[in-house]
């Protein structure tokens, strides 16, 4: 965007000094067919550079929207790992849980054994 806004200034002051060159340069053609090829070049070349401005901004706000999919992406892979780690540990609390209930079942199965 700033190299366009400085090529473009400097572009409209090559073109005024140019017409200014053939205002004062009125009566060599040569000189104003030459300057006046020079302004239609430099014309042509802001041309460009406003159409390859407008791609480089939908080139930009095309990266811009996939970098935020990621980052959404990243996020959900981040959550979904939490997840996952929280369960991972549920489930191992649950099997400690029940290998105490299991061994405190034998103790009282041993028990109940010996009473008999």
């Amino acid at each position: 965007m700033y190299i366009y806004i400085y090529t473009h200034i400097y572009i409209h002051i090559y073109i005024h000094i140019y017409r200014y060159i053939l205002f004062i340069c009125s009566s060599p053609l040569v000189l104003q067919v030459f300057l006046q090829q020079n302004i239609s070049l430099l014309q042509e070349r802001e041309e460009q550079l406003q159409r390859s401005e407008v791609n480089l901004t939908a080139q930009l706000r095309l990266q811009e929207e996939l970098t935020e999919a990621l980052q959404q992406n990243l996020t959900q892979a981040g959550l979904q790992t939490q997840t996952c780690s929280s369960l991972r540990a549920a489930a191992l609390s649950q099997l400690l849980a029940a290998q105490s209930q299991t061994r405190a079942c034998e103790s009282r199965q041993r028990y109940l054994h010996k009473q008999l």
